[in-house]
């Protein structure tokens, strides 16, 4: 599994080797320093992979969600 990171711009979203059909279900753990969050979809090989992505603050978590939301079209 791999881990992606929000920037700390704030501004961009890293999630790795995930490219498109990210699946819109999320698994999100709240921890003392922030959200964990599991996102899964296709990478450029057209495979199924999973990447974690720590959200520090909710600001990021908004970010994640609408960066998705904009790459599911």
């Amino acid at each position: 599994m791999a881990t992606a990171k929000m920037s700390n711009k704030s501004t961009q979203v890293d999630l790795g080797k995930l490219k498109d059909n990210i699946d819109p279900e999320l698994t999100v753990t709240i921890a003392v320093n922030g959200l964990v969050v599991k996102v899964s979809g296709r990478d450029s090989n057209d495979d199924w992979t999973n990447v974690t992505v720590v959200c520090n603050s909710y600001d990021d978590f908004e970010l994640l969600v609408n960066y998705i939301k904009a790459k599911n079209g």
